[in-house]
């Protein structure tokens, strides 16, 4: 019976050795309003995540189902990609446009609305510097996604859940070792 419980605990210690890597990819800006949208009209991407990132089959899309497919990009970690115009052809309304992120399953990961906007300014969707979202103004149906609010950024909720997972492996068998010292 030692055995036994010498390799649980082995088996459960070697499970902590698992990295846990969760995506992090997102709209970061938008460049809708331009005095020369062939050239200077994008979509920038940023990857949050603590690791670089492959973004090959990924998709852009707009609220036209017009979509564009990345192929060979690696975002290094907390970088940002702009996709102009003339790579993507996806052409932003200057109001009333949604632009979707997909991963390389076809997942939505990021969705990003706006009303409008002004000539020759970015809209910043995420604000980095205070790791908080920037208000919008929520519009159609009154709705609250979980996009409109910051709860953590995935590295903070892997160490959480890390964390939790621990202690519950932990108790489970200090549980089962005095269960059995109980019975001996």
């Amino acid at each position: 019976m030692v055995k036994k419980i010498l390799l649980f605990l082995v088996f459960s210690s070697s499970l902590f050795l698992w990295k846990i890597v969760f995506a992090d990819v997102e709209i970061y800006s938008l460049m809708p309003n331009t005095s020369d949208d062939k050239k200077l009209e994008y979509i920038e991407i940023i990857n949050n995540n603590s690791e670089k990132i492959d973004l090959s089959w990924y998709k852009l899309e707009d609220k036209s189902w017009t979509n564009f497919v990345i192929k060979n990009l690696i975002l290094e970690s907390k970088k940002t990609h702009k996709f102009y115009y003339n790579t993507t052809k996806i052409r932003l309304n200057n109001s009333k446009e949604v632009v979707k992120l997909y991963d390389d399953k076809n997942k939505l990961i990021d969705k990003v609305e706006y009303s409008s906007s002004q000539k020759d300014k970015k809209i910043i969707i995420k604000n980095l510097e205070k790791k908080v979202f920037v208000i919008k103004k929520i519009e159609e149906d009154d709705s609250i996604n979980e996009n409109n609010f910051f709860w953590g950024n995935k590295d903070e909720k892997v160490i959480i859940f890390t964390l939790f997972f621990c202690l519950l492996i932990f108790s489970l068998t200090y549980f089962f070792i005095i269960k059995k010292l109980v019975r001996d």
